[in-house]
């Protein structure tokens, strides 16, 4: 097979995590669909996180530091990494596979299409709630009823971790705290956990976090 080979010495080499993000949707006009619900074209593959070895030349990188990886794209260090755990983000691939695509029929809207694979119900809220705080009210009032949707399905297993989101994810709060709703009006009942994160959202700036949460 005719081909260039990269490698790094195994021996050398140091661990890090790797983001690699893809196009959000799955259709290129997911709400150019009369009859459905643009929520139904999420791409549950927007997000795949590697185990990837790297040179130790790249050891002490800053965050917003950017490198092109040979033959997959270019990345930055994310605001998340550390010494200990190194963290990059892609930011640019080499390839775009819509250009591959052939161009759909312009009556597209009306053809059924195969079904997509269903993602988890918890995973779907945290996408919904990263850019709840950057739509207009229209669509918030949309995505907090996909997200009390969505929440039917979920365990209080599910939610908790994301009870220790960082305070500048305030979309992320919001998205939980609306689930959270779901989950007491259907029984569970309240704990330390829920109390606390429950007031410490109701002491936030943000009005849209502190009014849902007065309203459990």
């Amino acid at each position: 097979v005719k081909g260039t080979l990269h490698w790094v010495s195994i021996k050398h080499a140091i661990k890090a995590e790797v983001r690699e993000y893809d196009r959000l949707f799955l259709d290129e006009a997911p709400d150019s669909y009369q009859d459905k619900d643009f929520m139904e074209f999420i791409n549950p593959d927007s997000l795949k996180i590697v185990e990837a070895y790297i040179e130790p030349s790249l050891a002490n990188v800053n965050p917003g530091d950017r490198f092109q990886f040979q033959r997959i794209g270019y990345f930055n260090v994310d605001d998340d990494s550390t010494s200990e755990h190194l963290v990059f983000n892609k930011t640019v691939g080499l390839r775009d596979s819509w250009a591959k695509q052939k161009p759909k029929p312009k009556d597209h809207q009306n053809k059924p299409q195969p079904a997509q694979h269903k993602r988890p119900a918890i995973e779907v809220i945290k996408q919904l709630g990263k850019k709840y705080t950057n739509l207009p009210e229209t669509k918030q009032e949309k995505s907090k009823a996909e997200i009390l949707k969505l929440a039917e399905e979920i365990s209080y297993a599910d939610l908790e971790p994301l009870f220790n989101t960082a305070v500048k994810k305030t979309g992320t709060r919001i998205a939980t705290m609306i689930a959270l709703s779901v989950l007491l009006k259907n029984g569970q009942e309240r704990n330390e956990a829920i109390d606390t994160f429950i007031d410490k959202a109701i002491e936030d700036n943000n009005e849209l976090l502190v009014a849902e949460a007065k309203a459990i």
